[in-house]
């Protein structure tokens, strides 16, 4: 059974595909993520059988909901081992504003919520397969939101196509916004997995690699930084 963990938001969300299907789907509450997602687990696990493949946001999101993730998933791996596929928030989020534009020259920008002035976000197209394909004029990463306009606008002056719980915070965007897709889905990380793996694209690790992809400092961290 393939298992996909989505922790990086406040909008948290695991999904399960057992062997023959279908897909499971399940969201969880931020705040008793911790504490829900083994007995969450361990009920799929009763009814559907043990992950033996894993596929996990490691962000750049929430610095809580990274770590519980990723430490979940190390946990759970040295139970029941798999390998494990690894993806970013933003690539995932960038997969449902292309499915939803459905466009062959669409630009995405997802956009997720970073510290103070900040934003995450990147450009994806869709590649020759159907998976979201960064832009090397925008890598994903963290920007200053109030720059992120003028930036867009000189590599794609049309528009883009948008969404994500920070658009709020970059409101002068050209373009479309989706306004229903405010944060990654399990669900999508399992769709972007099992595609790779059909293309023999499914680069894997051991879970106890896994890592979260913080994009930039704690608060604890940043004052550490001598001025």
């Amino acid at each position: 059974m393939l298992l996909a963990i989505e922790t990086a938001t406040q909008r948290c969300s695991v999904a399960a595909l057992p062997p023959g299907g279908p897909v499971l789907a399940y969201t969880l509450e931020p705040k008793t993520r911790a504490s829900v997602l083994a007995n969450l687990v361990s009920q799929i696990a009763a009814e559907h059988g043990h992950p033996s493949r894993y596929v996990i946001d490691v962000g750049p999101g929430s610095f809580t909901g990274l770590r519980v993730g990723v430490a979940f998933l190390k946990g759970l791996a040295r139970a029941c081992p798999g390998p494990v596929q690894v993806l970013h928030s933003l690539e995932v989020l960038a997969a449902d504003i292309l499915a939803a534009a459905a466009h062959p020259h669409a630009v995405a920008v997802p956009l997720l919520k970073a510290s103070g002035v900040y934003v995450f976000a990147g450009a994806f197209i869709e590649d020759n397969e159907g998976l979201p394909q960064p832009c090397e004029q925008m890598p994903l990463g963290l920007y200053v939101a109030a720059e992120l306009a003028d930036r867009i606008h000189e590599y794609w002056p049309k528009g883009v196509w948008r969404a994500g719980e920070a658009v709020c915070q970059v409101p002068n965007i050209k373009g479309d916004v989706l306004t229903e897709l405010i944060a990654p889905k399990a669900t999508t990380l399992l769709r972007i997995s099992e595609r790779r793996v059909a293309l023999g694209r499914a680069a894997v690790r051991e879970a106890a690699m896994v890592e979260p992809a913080y994009f930039q400092l704690s608060a604890a961290e940043a004052k550490r930084i001598p001025t």
